[in-house]
């Protein structure tokens, strides 16, 4: 059995320490630490303290004076340990407190528990993840298992506690992870993960076919999107762009891809140039799955001198958000999402303020329908463009989508910093 010394003594005592007399010869052979100094606390209390080794003779302390620690708490790990007022004696104040504060922290470090907040970072499908389970205390080293539920298809979790993986399926995945230390102890921790999509689909308006007339998807999903009338494709915001006084884009052979935002949030993001006297309502997009819909439109002034146009997201339910567009006749970004994490419909305009809905709930359904740019009530000479649209089936991050507007710039699909 290991010998724990506590903490007035030493083994074998150097030069200099201390203890309160009788103390350490009942106290060095406790079957812990924690013992050994609680021990030397209680018999302590009861003795008589003289002068340690090394005082000066000059400057003699008081006999028999005591100090007694004031409460002390630590924070480690998982835990606070505390150290009631009253139970370590020394020579001095600030040494009482000091032993008192390092049994405090002890007592912290002792409790075996996760470090890891769950549930873990939404991760996208096709995409490489790795996130790590840490815990504190218990004795090093730790295993880690998976002990119900499923992690994500695609995904493993090592015995040194990494998942990591690709997945593949969008999904909810709901499960516990137990640590194990070297001496048995477990703890389980409770976690979930949301899988979500990566980038369905991305229309740049540089490729498109005749005969049928399709909007090419350029991520290889072979999202094409039917044209309903021909458009003129001349110079956009980054390549060429679609413009149109009345045109829209819908019907996707297979809209799958599309299915169950409500669990994982969307984002779809675009350049749109109108004129500067633009009048009536221009939808940029619109999508419908079962039970409920989403679109956003932009709305110009009545005729006169230039005014701000809005740019307004609407649900089925009612959950409006709207944000004014300059009127100045030149490309503008939007950003538009639906965030599950609060139930609201967001908008954005070139990277500024960010306008949100009220909250709703969103169910999770199958897609009916995808559109992209149309006309409802403008005026004949109102000139629209369309330009870089792209729909993720994830919320996208504030650096994702500033990767996108690129300063004002743009970019192209092929471009690396493209999510």
């Amino acid at each position: 059995m290991p010998v724990y010394w506590n903490g007035d003594g030493g083994n074998p005592p150097v030069t200099g320490t201390w203890f309160a007399p009788g103390c350490k010869r009942i106290c060095e052979s406790t079957v812990s630490q924690e013992d050994a100094d609680l021990c030397a606390v209680r018999q302590a209390i009861e003795c008589t303290i003289d002068d340690p080794p090394g005082v000066d003779p000059g400057n003699p302390r008081p006999p028999n004076r005591k100090y007694y620690n004031t409460v002390q708490e630590c924070t480690k790990g998982c835990g606070t340990g505390t150290v009631e007022a009253g139970t370590i004696v020394s020579y001095t104040q600030a040494d009482a407190d000091a032993r008192a504060k390092g049994l405090a922290c002890k007592r912290a470090n002792a409790r075996f528990c996760f470090l890891t907040p769950c549930p873990l970072p939404s991760a996208p499908i096709g995409k490489f993840m790795s996130d790590a389970f840490e815990v504190s205390g218990g004795v090093a080293p730790y295993t880690f298992a998976v002990t119900s539920g499923s992690l994500p298809v695609g995904t493993t979790l090592s015995s040194a506690g990494v998942l990591s993986g690709t997945p593949t399926t969008i999904e909810h995945a709901v499960f516990s992870v137990t640590a194990t230390d070297s001496v048995g102890a477990m703890v389980t921790l409770a976690c979930d993960v949301f899988t979500v999509g990566g980038l369905i689909g991305y229309w740049t308006y540089d490729t498109y076919s005749a005969g049928p007339d399709k909007l090419l998807d350029s991520t290889g999903n072979s999202h094409d999107l039917s044209i309903l009338n021909p458009f003129n494709v001349v110079s956009g915001k980054v390549g060429n762009c679609m413009s149109t006084f009345y045109n829209q884009c819908e019907t996707i052979a297979d809209l799958s891809g599309f299915d169950n935002v409500g669990t994982s949030g969307f984002t779809i993001c675009g350049w749109c140039k109108f004129d500067a006297t633009q009048e009536g309502v221009i939808a940029l997009w619109n999508c419908e799955w079962t039970g409920f819909y989403i679109g956003m439109s932009f709305s110009g002034q009545p005729s006169g001198p230039p005014t701000p146009g809005f740019v307004r997201m609407q649900s089925q339910a009612g959950s409006e958000v709207t944000a004014t567009y300059p009127a100045d006749g030149a490309w503008h970004f939007y950003r538009s999402w639906m965030d599950v994490s609060t139930g609201r419909l967001k908008l954005q305009i070139d990277m500024g303020t960010i306008y949100e809905s009220a909250s709703e709930v969103y169910p999770d359904s199958g897609c009916n329908r995808i559109k992209l740019q149309g006309s409802t009530t403008p005026i004949p000479d109102s000139l629209n463009q369309f330009d870089e649209t792209g729909f993720w089936h994830r919320v996208l991050t504030d650096a994702e989508a500033a990767a996108i507007y690129n300063g004002g710039a743009g970019i192209t699909w092929g471009n690396p910093a493209m999510p």
